[in-house]
Formats: C-alpha cells, structure tokens, sequence
C-alpha cells in the first residue's frame, strides 16, 4: 500500500471519542491505573525473539498474531523502568491482535529479566534499537505496515528512531505517547509538589 493511500485510510477513519469515567478524571489517577490495573492476558499463543543491537547486547520481541496474515504490525515499546509485560502494553497488544493486528512487545536493554543478554542499561540515545527490531520483522516476513507506539521514554526513542534514520525509517506510522521531549520540563513536574505521589 502506498504511503498516500495509508495516508487516506487513516485520515478518513473515525476514532471513537474517549470520556473517562466520572471517578478517573483526575490525570494522575488515570496513570496509576494504566500501570496498576492487572492486564488480561494476550490471545493465542506468543513467539520470544530475540534481536541482537550491537556487539554483546540483545533486546526481546514478544510476538503475538496471525503472523503473515495479520492487517500489519505494532511494535509497542514500554516507558523507563517498564517492560514488555507492563498491563498499558499488553492491554494495548490485546486490542491490536484481536483487531488483527501482529503485536510486537519490545523489552527495552535490561528490562524485563534480559539483563543477562544487556551489555549497557536503557536510555534515551538508543533509537537505533528499534531499528533493528523493524529490521527483524521485516526479515520475519510480517506485513505492513509498521507502527511503532512508545509510551514516555519509549515514545522519545520512537521520535529519535523516526529523526535519525530520515527517508530510511522502515515505520510507517509512529505515535508517541507523552514522550520527554523538554528532559527539563519533565524533571520540573516530577518535582512538582502534586506529582510527590
């Protein structure tokens, strides 16, 4: 499909309109339940791969969905100090797949219980890692297209992954969930009195 195309078929279709509950207004609750609130579990069953970075370090893949017959791909990529079991992501991955979607799950470097296969700790400057997940989707044979959706440092290394690469982003769509694009103005909330909590 080409881009335009896409382009028109997701500019075209309408989104349902979200309106919490009376009792989850409030934002921070709503973020302490998106991380809280247990998950149900993923449908159908899950393939582990495991995609090497660089020299020493690999990331995992939880892989669900119909495959090479699915509608495309979403790889999910979890926020600081998540992983690919966090209940936002795997809610998430729920919805895609039964929309029939393939959903990746990526834990980032040392999450998730890869610290074994990590050489370095996950951080911001790591957009390249995505890449390489795309890369092996693609060698996968998994159909397009390719979303990328990261959540807080995940959606910052999805914006970094989209800048650096330029006209060789292999995504089709990248979406970035409240990203820390000003690192100054995220460490000025969290110190915020109301954030304490």
């Amino acid at each position: 499909m080409s881009s335009t195309a896409l382009s028109a078929d997701f500019a075209t279709k309408e989104l349902p309109r979200l309106d919490p509950s009376w009792w989850a207004r409030n934002p921070h609750l709503q973020t302490i339940i998106g991380v809280k609130a247990p998950a149900p579990s993923m449908p159908g069953s899950e393939q582990q791969i495991w995609v090497s970075v660089e020299a020493g370090t690999e990331v995992r893949l939880k892989l669900s969905g119909a495959g090479v017959g699915a509608r495309g791909t979403v790889l999910l990529v979890h926020g600081m100090g998540g992983s690919s079991d966090a209940s936002y992501l795997v809610r998430l991955g729920r919805s895609a797949v039964i929309e029939g979607w393939n959903a990746a799950r990526l834990d980032l470097r040392g999450c998730g219980g890869t610290e074994a296969r990590a050489g370095t700790l996950h951080n911001a400057t790591q957009s390249g890692d995505l890449g390489a997940c795309l890369e092996m989707l693609e060698r996968q044979r998994l159909p397009r297209p390719f979303v990328i959706v990261g959540f807080s440092l995940g959606g910052a290394l999805a914006l970094g992954y989209a800048g650096h690469s330029g006209a060789d982003c292999l995504a089709d769509r990248i979406v970035a969930v409240n990203p820390p694009v000003d690192v100054g103005a995220c460490v000025d909330a969290v110190d915020a009195p109301g954030n304490s909590l």
